[in-house]
């Protein structure tokens, strides 16, 4: 039962990216991701989901 599932086979769920190079490029532009504080310095809209949580956390 253990070995049922072909060696190449990849589950189509649960996945942000493709490749190793997809994992990359993704880390990288994550890195790079203004926080809301930065975002309202530059008159942007924060998104309003993670705000919510951050102020039900505190």
């Amino acid at each position: 039962m253990k070995n049922d599932l072909d060696k190449n086979y990849s589950a189509n769920n649960s996945r942000m990216v493709e490749d190793i190079e997809a994992m990359k490029k993704l880390g990288k532009q994550m890195e790079h991701l203004r926080t809301n504080t930065e975002l309202k310095e530059d008159k942007k809209v924060p998104d309003p989901i993670q705000e919510q949580e951050i102020s039900q956390n505190n």
